[in-house]
């Protein structure tokens, strides 16, 4: 029987192989499975900020355009049912803070004004959420901002290079494509968490094992939970 947190399954936009990604269905579905941490994206649309991947709306809707350029009321429409419509951010701080640790990963550009309307957004103790994304320049603008909030870096090559983000952002952990276990040269554990993504498959699964890393991102829990 797994001994829970002692390696984090992260729902990776809730279950997603099972589930509508970043949706209340995948989300409340990570959680009846026993996940230890729930991601999700997020990202500015003209009025708010809403949990959507993708920069452009036509693949996880049938509306094309930006999510940039539709208000909040107008993505609400875009949902098949309440579980399925697209979160607010607030709507999902309210809904899951507390059952479990939030990993809000923060999609393409935010300005100055939009991160820090973002921050206010959170708690100022930062109980319970990471902050992570590919956006280097974001993470060290959330410092400047002056937020402790913990940070993890999200990075697919230049490893030498995420490593020196993670140290100037002084981050709780790394968040590395899968395919760079094998190669990385260094894991300094005694600074950093280790969370590759994404995880697919058994394989995957044991791979992780293998590095004895921290945890992991999951498309699918059941591949971690019933191991």
């Amino acid at each position: 029987m797994r001994k829970k947190g002692s390696y984090k399954i992260i729902g990776h936009r809730g279950v997603m192989s099972l589930a509508p990604e970043n949706t209340f269905a995948s989300f409340d579905l990570a959680l009846e499975m026993g996940v230890d941490a729930i991601e999700c994206d997020v990202r500015p649309c003209r009025d708010h900020f809403v949990l959507l991947h993708d920069e452009t709306l036509d693949r996880t809707t049938s509306y094309p355009g930006k999510v940039r350029d539709y208000r909040f009321s107008e993505l609400l429409k875009m949902g098949s049912s309440h579980e399925n419509k697209i979160p607010l951010l607030e709507e999902f701080l309210e809904r899951y803070l507390g059952k479990a640790e939030l990993n809000l990963e923060l999609k393409g550009d935010f300005s100055s004004q939009e991160l820090a309307s973002f921050l206010s957004q959170l708690p100022s103790e930062g109980k319970g959420i990471i902050l992570s994304s590919f956006n280097t320049l974001l993470l060290e603008e959330i410092r400047r901002f002056g937020s402790s909030l913990p940070i993890g870096v999200l990075y697919h090559e230049n490893a030498s290079a995420a490593l020196k983000v993670a140290q100037r952002v002084e981050a709780k952990s790394l968040h590395p494509h899968l395919n760079l276990l094998e190669s990385h040269p260094y894991f300094d554990r005694s600074r950093f968490e280790i969370y590759p993504y994404t995880v697919d498959q058994v394989s995957d699964h044991l791979h992780c094992i293998h590095h004895e890393v921290d945890g992991a991102f999951y498309n699918d829990p059941r591949l971690a939970l019933h191991s």
